[in-house]
This record gives structure tokens, sequence and C-alpha cells, in this order.
């Protein structure tokens, strides 16, 4: 099992057409048994609106999109899933 993690804490803004890249980038890592983690989106901020509303939440990928507060919390939850 391996993880990307993307750590989104000093993003302020995404649009569409980035939200719709990690919809293709997500597509591509299943393929490869890849988890997609995000870290630092905030709730109810641009990016988060822009991410969800490509359906990387509350969708159909939501079970396979991990989110977490911060990279300390992603990464320990990354490595409790390797052991």
């Amino acid at each position: 099992m391996s993880f990307l993690i993307v750590d989104m804490s000093f993003v302020n803004d995404l649009d569409f057409s980035a939200a719709e890249a990690f919809v293709r980038i997500h597509r591509l890592l299943s393929a490869k048994r890849v988890i997609l983690v995000f870290c630092g989106v905030v709730l109810g901020s641009q990016s988060h609106k822009a991410l969800r509303s490509v359906g990387l939440w509350g969708g159909e990928v939501d079970s396979t999109v991990w989110t977490f507060d911060s990279l300390n919390a992603a990464l320990e939850w990354t490595e409790n899933e390797y052991l």
C-alpha cells in the first residue's frame, strides 16, 4: 500500500481546472493502488469548495480520499496503516 500526501496548508485558492486535475490524479493513483491523502484543507475554504465540487468529498470517490487537519496527523495515519 502506498500513499501520496498533498499538503494544502499554504494554498489559498483552487480553481475548477486544478480541482479537476486532482480528480485525474486520483484516478491514476487508484489504478496503481495508491491512496490520495490531503491535509491542511480548511473546511469552507475556496480549496475545500473546489475539491468538493468535483466530487473528491461527498462523491463517489469519497471513501478512497483521506483528509486530515495537519501534515503530522496525515503522516501518523499513513504510518499506522503500514503497521
